[in-house]
């Protein structure tokens, strides 16, 4: 388990729904990994019954509860074909999953393909043969649905989801970077036609991520995250009247505070967002003038003389 989760937001909110003490949750979170890591390596666990997977967690209570905790807290997302499969999965999985995966020529749910690293080469060039001539299953390219953070449980989550494939649905691949229908700026323009996948990124997320600096990961993750920020910053009580510049502002205050970390320090802008960094306390260097530094050495040796 990453460090950090007993403080992150999703870790309190499933606490809050199963009404258990914060170690409880984390422990949660970490039986669900590893009975995945036997029983759905994909991360596509939609295919047992939530009884099941209750079980398979070791949870006693009612298993719709569980998931719809789980769902609620955002550690597990419905999807259209699947039914429910782990939220990142992909980025969660550890060496052996990946290799497990790649030997038996399998994608992760969302269609990712998995690291090919930790091969050697003679093993590594067939496996990246076949995936090169192949594409992953189309259902695993149907997009998520349910509650993103800030959003009402559905109230038919306790039932299955349905299977039924909708026929305008986008690809995953579409989805990461689509804009929420009720965000005002930081919007997405999406080229028209399902032929085209390439995403054309609003003015204001181009502005953020530049502000953002070097290290800021993959942009694609970067806007989806972006996207979600802004909404749970306008649904906030004390929301400012526009969460966009207050986003930016903290965005240049976080940048200017960790000028002198090392950059491998700084997280990419895509976890950062995810992890609230937007709230936290900055606390900006004291920056001092080269010549005063001169000035005081030039004192500290004629007072050594």
């Amino acid at each position: 388990m990453k460090r950090g989760t007993q403080e992150h937001p999703k870790t309190r909110r499933l606490a809050r729904q199963i009404r258990m003490p914060i170690f409880a949750a984390m422990g949660l979170v970490e039986c669900l990994a590893h009975w995945a890591y036997k029983f759905a390596q994909d991360g596509a666990i939609g295919k047992f019954e939530d009884d099941e997977i209750a079980d398979g967690v070791g949870w006693e209570g009612d298993p719709a509860e569980l998931i719809r905790a789980l769902v609620h807290a955002g550690f597990v997302d419905q999807h259209q074909d699947l039914r429910l499969v782990i939220h990142d999965w992909p980025e969660h999985a550890d060496t052996a999953i990946h290799m497990s995966l790649a030997r038996a020529r399998r994608w992760f749910w969302d269609g990712s393909q998995p690291k090919l690293t930790h091969f050697n080469q003679a093993e590594r060039e067939p496996i990246a043969a076949f995936y090169r001539e192949h594409s992953a299953p189309e259902s695993h390219n149907l997009a998520t649905k349910g509650p993103s953070r800030g959003h009402e449980m559905p109230a038919s989550l306790s039932s299955p989801v349905s299977s039924s494939p909708v026929s305008s649905s986008p690809r995953i691949s579409d989805l990461s970077a689509l804009a929420d229908a009720d965000a005002a700026p930081g919007g997405a323009k999406r080229a028209t036609g399902r032929s085209k996948s390439k995403l054309d990124y609003s003015d204001e997320f181009e502005a953020a991520w530049s502000a953002y600096g070097k290290d800021r990961g993959k942009k694609t993750r970067a806007y989806r995250e972006f996207q979600l920020a802004l909404r749970e910053i306008r649904k906030r009580a004390d929301a400012p009247d526009d969460a966009y510049a207050w986003l930016m502002g903290r965005i240049e205050a976080f940048q200017e505070a960790s000028a002198d970390t090392e950059r491998r320090f700084i997280p990419h802008m895509e976890r950062w967002l995810k992890d609230g960094g937007f709230d936290s306390e900055f606390t900006t260097p004291e920056r001092v003038d080269p010549r005063r530094i001169k000035l005081a050495a030039m004192f500290d040796q004629e007072g050594r003389q």
